[in-house]
């Protein structure tokens, strides 16, 4: 039950914007089987918004080990690849992510924009 009360305290924090204390408490969260893949995702997440891009990718490649169809995990990887200047690996995950959810704007975009600068070849 603690390790449930920390996920929740890291979600009252994160929408705080407080994303350091937040990270902690989803850190202390991942023991728990049922709540782990969203609690390092979270974890990426808060790295992400903590410019950590380093430890973001870290985390979201262990959620993509456990569910390698997490759209927003391929999502944000490629998102912070681009951070790095990665322009191969966040091709790579922003197609991922996009047959995935086709539907989604933000990842075609961000396609578009790879291929326009020529960051990445066809």
């Amino acid at each position: 039950m603690r390790k449930i009360n920390n996920f929740r305290r890291g979600n009252e924090l994160y929408l705080d914007k407080k994303y350091l204390e937040a990270l902690s408490y989803y850190i202390m969260s991942i023991e728990t089987e049922d709540m782990k893949e969203v609690a390092l995702y979270n974890v990426g997440t808060c790295y992400l918004k903590l410019k950590k891009y380093e430890k973001a990718i870290e985390y979201y490649k262990k959620v993509l080990e456990m569910n390698s169809y997490h759209q927003k995990a391929h999502f944000n990887l490629a998102v912070s690849y681009s951070h790095i200047n990665s322009s191969k690996g966040a091709y790579r995950h922003f197609n991922i992510a996009l047959a995935l959810d086709n539907s989604d704007k933000e990842c075609k975009k961000a396609i578009r924009i790879l291929e326009k600068e020529k960051l990445v070849c066809r």
